[in-house]
């Protein structure tokens, strides 16, 4: 008897662990809407890495007032980029996945000050996608962070 209940255990302890979903780097491709609801980005693989592009942005007056009509990178630090359009903009570069531990690291650049900042991704248990980005203090992130909706 103790033997028919070991043959039943475990394999029913693989099985458990093949049932939960395993992560992978192109987990992050697709359109995500960020929670302000004022942005959309589609990630995509870039060479070996990932990036992240603006592909809409919300049509408020308060967007229209300060970057204009097509929205312009109006804060970029680089005068002759002030007249590009935001939306199409790779806004997350060279962002590359660490299996270990579900990040991905990168540069994210802030339209709406000109800065790029570190920042890193990783995905939720709940499907959702949660960004952050500032400057390193003492190996620690300090920074503004968001959580992402995929839409797609």
């Amino acid at each position: 008897m103790k033997y028919l209940f070991i043959a039943i255990l475990i394999p029913t302890l693989f099985l458990t662990k093949a049932d939960k979903p395993v992560a992978s780097g192109d987990d992050i491709i697709g359109t995500w809407l960020i929670d302000t609801k004022s942005t959309k980005v589609e990630f995509y693989k870039c060479g070996s890495n990932y990036c992240g592009k603006i592909v809409w942005m919300e049509d408020s007056e308060e967007n229209r007032d300060t970057y204009g009509t097509p929205f312009k990178d109006v804060f970029n630090p680089d005068k002759d980029k002030r007249s590009e359009n935001l939306v199409g903009q790779v806004n997350f570069k060279n962002f590359t996945y660490n299996a270990d531990d579900g990040k991905y690291e990168g540069k994210a650049y802030k339209y709406s000050n000109g800065k790029t900042y570190s920042g890193y991704a990783k995905m939720n248990d709940d499907g959702t996608l949660y960004t952050k980005g500032g400057y390193k203090v003492m190996g620690m992130m300090v920074g503004v962070s968001y959580t992402w909706t995929r839409v797609d």
